[in-house]
Order: structure tokens, then C-alpha cells, then sequence
């Protein structure tokens, strides 16, 4: 973090904000898809299954991994548009590449590492909820009470596990992203091979660890968490007190 400040100057910190916009604003629509998707499935086991007290760690893990795979059809678009103005030389805005991308590729193209995207979320997120229900019910959370710090303790750990699980294909995930889309046939693409480098997600594994070795899949690995515990414990926290509020209507 020390070095990029020193790379970049004073200019280091308004570039750190480049492509915030695509993720916040696609952020509310992710998190009510995750929800809903997520407590369907679970309302579902529960009418499987009526004399259970609660849904099984199990269920919760599958019922997730559901909910990340719904998550996909907006969570692709969303990073790949922060990842393009991220890595633009120019200066433009997350409205600027997404017109770009629709131009060039239309609506396949928000959709380019789509496949890695549904391979990173759907167990991230079956993980993600399988650590927070299972902490709830180690930290023995009452339902009535909703004792905060337990909560926050939970989502924040949820969240750090579920990153930590996932980091090296979101790496994968993201490098494909940072291609450059090509409009146009196949030969094309071909005479463009060096734009874009990568044929496949293996393609991408296999010659990313041959250049740079093991350690690039862990690149931003700490930063990524320090982040995830803090936005993760409040996302939790506030859908626990939403989801109270609610019922008590």
C-alpha cells in the first residue's frame, strides 16, 4: 500500500475510488438477490422438512451456494465494469466503459469470465453462510435479544472465510476480466491474441503460475480481508435487525 502511494503520488488516493461506482451501485441489487435467493431455498427445506428446529449446516451451505450462483448475473457485469475503469489508462467513469463494453461486445460482453464468476460465487457464498449460521450457533445467538457483538462477530468471519476460500479464482476471475473484448469473427480474435492473452480459465491458471509462481494467486490477499470482516459483520448486522423489524410489523 506504502509503495502505491509512492507510485503514485498525490494522485494515489483518487485512484484508489476508480470503479467504486459499478460496485456500489450494483451492491444493493447483489445483496437483495443473495437474500431472497438464500431464504427461499432455505423456506423450502423447512417445508421439506417441518420437524426440524432449525435447517441443517448442510442445508445452509447448499442453500447459499444457490444464492451465489443467482448472484453471478449481477455480480459479473458489476466487477467487470470496476475492473476495466480500474485498469483504464485514461481517466473515465464506470458509465463511460460500460457504454464502451455495450458498443464493442453488447450485452455478452459485461458477461466476459462469466464462468468463473459462477465457480467463485456459488461456493463462496455457501461458505459464507454456512460460517455465520454455524457461529451464531457456536456463540449461541438469541434470536430475541440479537446480541450484537455476536452478530457482528459472525458476519465479519463469514465474510474473511468465505474471501480467504476463494481469493485464487477471484485473481483468475479477474485477470480474464481485464482482457480486451474484441467485436468481430473468430480469425479476428486470433490476429489479436496478444490483447488478449488468455484461452481459457486453465489457460489462464497454467501461465499465470509459470510466469509468477504460486504466490500471484494470493496477490491482495490482505487488504481483501481487512476489508471483508468490517463490511461483512455490518452486512449481517443490519439484515439481522431488518429481517426483526419485519416480522415484528
Amino acid at each position: 500500500i506504502l509503495e502505491y502511494f509512492e507510485k503514485h503520488g498525490r494522485n494515489g488516493r483518487g485512484s484508489m475510488f476508480k470503479g467504486v461506482l459499478s460496485p456500489v451501485v450494483g451492491l444493493a441489487g447483489l445483496n437483495a438477490i443473495l437474500f431472497v435467493s438464500y431464504g427461499s431455498i432455505i423456506r423450502y427445506f423447512e417445508q421439506q422438512y417441518p420437524n426440524d428446529k432449525d435447517p441443517s449446516l448442510m442445508q445452509v451451505y447448499i442453500a447459499g451456494t444457490g444464492a451465489g450462483f443467482a448472484c453471478f448475473l449481477l455480480s459479473t457485469p458489476t466487477d467487470l465494469v470496476k475492473i476495466k475503469t480500474q485498469i483504464s489508462k485514461l481517466p473515465k467513469t464506470s458509465w463511460q466503459i460500460t457504454k464502451e463494453v455495450y458498443y464493442t461486445s453488447g450485452i455478452r460482453g459485461f458477461y466476459q469470465g462469466g464462468l468463473v464468476t459462477a465457480i467463485r460465487d456459488s461456493p463462496s457464498y455457501g461458505i459464507y453462510f454456512w460460517v455465520y449460521e454455524g457461529l451464531k450457533r457456536v456463540l449461541q445467538v438469541n434470536p430475541i435479544e440479537s446480541e450484537a457483538w455476536k452478530l457482528l462477530l459472525a458476519g465479519g468471519m463469514a465474510g474473511t472465510v468465505s474471501w480467504a476460500s476463494i481469493y485464487p479464482i477471484d485473481v483468475v476471475k479477474s485477470r480474464l476480466q481485464m482482457q480486451k473484448q474484441v467485436k468481430g469473427d473468430n480469425e479476428a480474435r486470433r490476429l489479436l491474441m496478444t490483447d488478449q492473452p488468455y484461452a481459457s480459465i486453465r489457460d489462464c491458471v497454467m501461465r499465470s503460475y509459470r510466469t509468477e509462481g504460486l504466490g500471484v494467486f494470493f496477490r491482495g490477499l490482505w487488504p481483501t480481508l481487512l476489508r471483508a470482516f468490517p463490511v461483512n459483520a455490518v452486512t449481517f448486522y443490519t439484515y439481522e435487525i431488518m429481517m426483526s423489524f419485519l416480522q415484528n410489523l
